[in-house]
């Protein structure tokens, strides 16, 4: 906690799981520190979102990069587990971590299902909020153990 004070963001985000552990985490950080916590849904599906993030924040090319290259990778997969046999599709490899590029633990295929397209689509608006009012960059993230 005295990390992210020290930092002096503006605003806290954390791109990940949204169980109810979290949102109570983002919760407590935000009630002891009165800087605004923002919680993000970082399942593979809403993963084109971090370019409208990156937006809104001034970080365009990071932002679309960051989802062009997941866009790509989850083509790939799809083609790849096209070919698979159905009952041998055990398990899905799932980046973490600032680039998307740190290994999470294993995810059944139970759980990402990969039927949801991801679509990309180049960013607008780059640095402006969704009423053209500009955001402040954030500063350091909250430190929560996960990378």
């Amino acid at each position: 906690m005295e990390t992210l004070l020290a930092a002096r963001p503006d605003l806290v985000i954390d791109y990940g799981a949204v169980r109810p552990t979290y949102a109570s985490l983002a919760e407590r950080v935000q009630a002891q520190t009165g800087i605004p916590f923002l919680l993000i849904d970082g399942s593979f599906a809403l993963m084109p979102r971090a370019c409208e993030l990156g937006a809104m924040l001034g970080e365009i090319a990071r932002g679309e990069t960051g989802a062009l290259r997941r866009a790509h990778a989850g083509g790939e997969v799809d083609a790849r587990i096209a070919k698979i046999l159905a009952d041998r599709r055990v398990r899905v490899y799932y980046g973490r971590g600032p680039a998307g590029l740190t290994p999470g633990r294993p995810v059944p295929s139970t759980s990402n299902r990969w039927n949801a397209p991801v679509r990309s689509t180049p960013c607008r608006g780059a640095g402006q909020g969704r009423h053209g009012a500009r955001l402040g960059r954030a500063g350091a993230g909250l430190g929560s153990g996960r990378s």
